[in-house]
């Protein structure tokens, strides 16, 4: 479960970067909740991947409060980001097809 509500917040960062990179409106609390999470995890979790979220969101960071936008960097995030996606649902159905995931009536 707490893996899944990571990835929900990994999207919603992503989201905002995404809002930044094509120069929309971005809300302030949603830009600064997701470098929060992004540096937050970078430095709780010192697991490589939760290190390459750091960079991610000091990236957010910069981008944000100096206005940029590099489409290299931009497409290496959303190919982060979808790569975890896709981990976390492969790892999702292997457990499922293992019986690791409890049933309704197995608590």
């Amino acid at each position: 479960m707490i893996t899944w509500i990571l990835l929900v917040l990994d999207l919603i960062s992503f989201a905002s970067l995404t809002l930044l990179h094509f120069n929309h409106n971005v809300a302030f609390q949603l830009v600064l909740m997701s470098v929060v999470y992004l540096l937050g995890k970078g430095f709780v979790f010192k697991d490589g991947m939760s290190i390459i979220d750091g960079f991610c969101g000091f990236y957010l960071l910069i981008a944000w409060m100096f206005n940029l936008s590099w489409s290299l960097i931009y497409w290496l995030i959303l190919i982060w980001f979808g790569y975890k996606l896709l981990m976390t649902i492969v790892r999702f159905w292997e457990d499922l097809n293992n019986g690791k995931v409890l049933k309704k009536n197995e608590y």
